[in-house]
């Protein structure tokens, strides 16, 4: 990252207070939940970056054996900034690593722009967020026990980390399994018992 990028920060700025929200558009039956694929995802950022003089290089590489995205924000005045996200293909096959890389891209542009989900701001608009739902049950969350057994379910099944914590985002708008309601574990660890698919495109 070069070290002065007052004009990338300042377009980067701009480009913030005009992002659309990224539609969940794409279904997955593995999980039965909607998510934004990475066309909805460049389709909430891609006018604001293009009128503020930013582009976007996204570029897969291998580092000790480790797969990576590469993304990098390139301003017009030549200033950028990377970021990297590390990702395991769950087939060690063109396929797998295809998807793993779209899967990266995804997640990479979701965070380094700041963008959100089309559903979230929907949310967040109309009141309905975590501290409503905290009310439900007079036990807050699910016990470390409960949270052990999630944790074995899914690896035991195949999933990534990367794909459980998509999921309770996704979902039920959380960060950790130390966050689920105990009306929710039911559902959840029946999820985790399953197969999840290939990294979603």
């Amino acid at each position: 990252m070069n070290t002065d990028i007052k004009q990338l920060a300042a377009a980067l700025v701009k480009v913030q207070a005009n992002l659309k929200g990224a539609r969940k558009t794409k279904e997955n039956p593995h999980l039965k939940s909607k998510y934004a694929d990475l066309a909805s995802v460049w389709e909430a950022c891609h006018e604001a970056l293009t009128e503020n003089g930013v582009a976007v290089i996204q570029s897969p590489a291998f580092e000790g054996g480790v797969f990576f995205c590469d993304t990098t924000l390139l301003h017009s005045s030549g200033e950028s900034m990377t970021g990297r996200y590390f990702v395991r293909p769950t087939k060690e096959d063109p396929q797998g690593y295809g998807s793993a890389f779209t899967y990266a891209r995804r997640y990479s542009l979701l965070g380094m722009i700041g963008i959100t989900n089309e559903d979230d701001d929907a949310n967040r608009a109309s009141g309905r967020n975590r501290a409503d739902t905290s009310k439900v049950s007079g036990k807050a969350t699910i016990s470390a026990v409960e949270r052990i057994a999630l944790g074995k379910a899914w690896k035991k099944n195949g999933w990534t980390d990367a794909q459980a914590a998509e999921f309770l985002a996704d979902r039920y708008e959380i960060s950790s399994t130390a966050e689920i309601k105990p009306e929710n574990y039911a559902d959840i660890l029946t999820a985790f018992s399953n197969q999840p698919q290939t990294a979603a495109a």
